[in-house]
């Protein structure tokens, strides 16, 4: 009785269930095989181990299981293949539209938005992975979402330097344009000095980034007149005196003399000539006729 029950005992008693892990398939198998255990294999992907070696086994090395039992061993199959999908068409979209759109094709979405006035304020205009581009799942995909330029004030800078004016409006973020220098319009009611500026082409509010030009005042400009252009020897001393008026001259007769040409009461000669300055006086020769000149 006691050699049948020491049979059965030994028969029923554990086995010692070798450690396999880190081992290849192959491996693995075989010194199960060795230790009297049947073998059972699994797949699973592992982004820690390599792939083709043992990541898990059931039961765990060095516990003891029956002689015959299965073991079962997890082979890596290695990092599980990243799923692709096609980046959608994300343009005119609004922000939660784009977000859909993005969580739909299993992507992540980045929105920024930028100043554009070429397209409608809320709508999506550019992205950064074109549409119909094969991307890995959960890519992130950036997108700038349109929003209307911001108006600000102009700084009004008429009358200042040319540099006071340009730094006042480059620090409110306007471009500032040389527009050169010009004499000021004399029928102006407004006075610039020499070195002012005179004219600025944007006043009261506008979009940042937005071109000024500045002209600077030469000072008042001089108005001449080119005497020899109003055409006075010849003229009635009347006619000559409204003429010189209508130019912005004055006149006096400087005197009387005899011409055989010129008739009596005209204009024999004036001067001086050329271009003369807007209120310049212009002496006259007045013909006596024929006669003796009295030289008055």
């Amino acid at each position: 009785a006691f050699a049948i029950t020491n049979l059965i005992g030994n028969s029923a008693a554990g086995v010692n269930v070798p450690n396999v892990m880190g081992m290849t398939q192959d491996e693995a198998q075989s010194q199960l095989e060795e230790s009297g255990f049947t073998v059972k294999v699994e797949e699973q992907y592992s982004t820690d181990n390599d792939k083709g070696k043992v990541i898990d086994q059931t039961p765990k090395g060095g516990t003891t299981a029956d002689k015959g039992s299965a073991v079962t061993v997890v082979i890596s199959q290695g990092a599980e293949p990243v799923k692709t999908v096609s980046v959608p068409d994300l343009d005119g979209m609004t922000q939660s539209e784009a977000e859909a759109a993005l969580k739909a094709a299993n992507l992540t979405g980045k929105a920024t938005e930028v100043e554009n006035d070429d397209v409608d304020a809320g709508t999506v205009f550019w992205q950064s992975q074109d549409a119909g581009t094969t991307v890995d799942e959960g890519t992130e995909i950036e997108y700038q979402v349109a929003k209307a330029s911001e108006t600000v004030n102009v700084p009004g800078v008429l009358g200042k330097s040319y540099t006071e004016a340009s730094n006042a409006l480059s620090t409110a973020g306007f471009k500032v344009v040389n527009g050169g220098s010009g004499y000021q319009d004399p029928a102006s009611c407004d006075d610039y000095a020499e070195g002012q500026v005179m004219s600025q082409s944007v006043t009261g509010s506008a979009k940042k980034g937005t071109e000024v030009t500045l002209v600077v005042s030469k000072g008042p400009k001089t108005l001449t007149v080119n005497v020899d252009n109003l055409g006075l020897v010849g003229m009635t001393q009347q006619r000559a005196q409204r003429t010189l008026a209508a130019a912005g001259l004055k006149y006096y007769v400087s005197s009387n003399e005899s011409s055989s040409t010129v008739p009596s009461g005209s204009v024999i000669s004036s001067s001086p000539g050329g271009e003369q300055e807007a209120g310049a006086t212009i002496s006259l020769v007045i013909s006596t006729g024929s006669g003796t000149g009295g030289g008055n």
